[in-house]
């Protein structure tokens, strides 16, 4: 409405902390020799937690009957999105800009595979996230639209889970 909200302000504010954890780790050479695979996974688990952190609003708004908190949803959504989107941007680094060895990965590994069609789906929700957007769209569409974050979510779980080699005890718990 034009006016000052503490809230999504906070959550604004929040939603960096962990980017910028992330930097401060590579900044002081706490990522390790494997840095690159390091903020891959960490980015990747960022989106993964935003985008259930989106998902468990609506209940927890109907729980606690704060409806405020539907005002921070989208913006956090959009937060999965974008760590989805360095993630992604970190691997395509990992893989030394080759586009071919790129998509030669994304199609021969199936936990690949499914974390690009998760990725795509994020990014139809976060191009369509806009006021615009549900106007252009309508809001019945735009809305059978958005019920894609519900496969987007398990996908990104399945994703999650296969890459996760030694010690599943987390992804399961996301799961």
């Amino acid at each position: 409405g034009g006016r000052f909200a503490p809230l999504k302000a906070a959550v604004f504010v929040a939603l960096f902390v962990p980017g910028l954890s992330i930097a401060w780790d590579y900044q002081q050479g706490a990522l390790g020799p494997r840095y690159l695979n390091e903020i891959i996974h960490a980015t990747g688990l960022w989106a993964i937690r935003f985008l259930l952190i989106s998902l468990a609003i609506t209940p927890v708004r109907q729980i606690l009957r704060r409806s405020e908190l539907v005002t921070v949803r989208r913006m956090i959504g959009v937060a999965s999105f974008i760590y989805a989107l360095i993630h992604f941007f970190f691997f395509i680094v990992d893989s030394g800009f080759r586009p071919g060895f790129i998509v030669q990965e994304i199609v021969l590994r199936l936990y690949l595979t499914i974390g690009f069609a998760t990725f795509l789906i994020l990014m139809a929700l976060a191009l369509t996230s806009t006021d615009a957007m549900v106007r252009r769209l309508g809001g019945k569409r735009w809305q059978r639209l958005h019920w894609a974050v519900y496969p987007a979510s398990a996908l990104a779980l399945a994703h999650h889970v296969m890459q996760t080699k030694l010690n599943v005890s987390e992804a399961t718990v996301y799961a």
